[in-house]
């Protein structure tokens, strides 16, 4: 179902409070699969990452919680870690993208950017794509750090990129969703909405699932960049859609959660919370649930 928007009066918190959803719950899990240079045994549990506001990126044993090591960086750390061949990759408010040994923390290597460094990494064949608040789109060898390729879009990204095939997505400030050769950086196809996109985008099956701030939720053809349907709700969406079993479920800043025919955009159902969700939803599955 369709909503008109809100005249309820809404502060407009949305870029700080989306720092705080990524920071605060974003975390990696490092496991010996993850890792397969490290010792198995108790001397080496699986360690999670999680950033936080004090501007620390830190490690704790996934079955105790106890602190294994913390690395201080120049600004807090909104971004989501990514753990991928025995490195954590992770973005700071002090502009940088640090790569850091995944089971001591010592840094391999950080990249400056020009602004900030909300957006999560992604990590494909060896390369480390994520955005900027210079408004840029990085492609970086995730060994050193070296530059491949860089984008630059018209406004600040939020947005965390995703990849799929050989073509890297993300959206930007500057109203638009981008599609680009994850290889050269080069432009495939460029969608635009009505408002900044925050959220971040989800290819399931050759279809982008992605919110932006104009309220709705789109679904765009990955190849082409063409709109199969779109959805509105009754405020900006920043909350990043999950994708199964052919049901898109994302949140609102009117303060639902959706649940949407993932062909046709058609409403499955909603259900109201007490505020705005900006948080992307997780399903459980397997033994134990039913």
């Amino acid at each position: 179902m369709r909503r008109a928007l809100s005249s309820k009066f809404r502060p407009v918190f949305v870029r700080a409070s989306l720092a705080l959803l990524i920071g605060s719950l974003g975390a990696a899990l490092l496991t010996q699969q993850a890792a397969p240079s490290a010792a198995a045994g108790a001397d080496n549990p699986p360690l999670l990452y999680v950033g936080s506001f004090d501007r620390s990126l830190y490690a704790v044993d996934a079955h105790t919680g106890a602190k294994v090591w913390s690395f201080p960086t120049g600004g807090s750390v909104f971004s989501s870690p990514t753990a991928a061949g025995g490195l954590v990759y992770v973005g700071s408010d002090d502009g940088n993208v640090y790569a850091l040994h995944a089971r001591t923390g010592a840094k391999a290597w950080n990249f400056l950017t020009g602004s900030a460094v909300i957006s999560s990494p992604a990590v494909v064949d060896g390369t480390v794509y994520v955005a900027s608040q210079d408004g840029n789109l990085y492609a970086l060898n995730a060994g050193d750090g070296a530059m491949i390729w860089k984008f630059m879009t018209g406004r600040s990204i939020e947005s965390s990129p995703t990849v799929a095939g050989n073509v890297v997505y993300v959206g930007s400030d500057d109203d638009n969703v981008y599609a680009l050769n994850a290889s050269t950086g080069a432009e495939i196809w460029k969608f635009k909405t009505d408002q900044a996109v925050f959220s971040s985008p989800r290819v399931v099956n050759g279809i982008l699932y992605i919110g932006s701030n104009d309220s709705s939720v789109y679904a765009l053809n990955a190849r082409t960049g063409a709109e199969i349907w779109d959805f509105l709700t009754g405020y900006e969406v920043t909350s990043s859609p999950t994708v199964i079993n052919g049901v898109v479920y994302v949140g609102s800043l009117d303060d639902y959660f959706y649940a949407l025919n993932a062909r046709t955009g058609a409403e499955i159902w909603d259900f109201l919370t007490g505020a705005s969700v900006e948080s992307s939803a997780a399903m459980s599955t397997g033994p134990g649930f039913s």
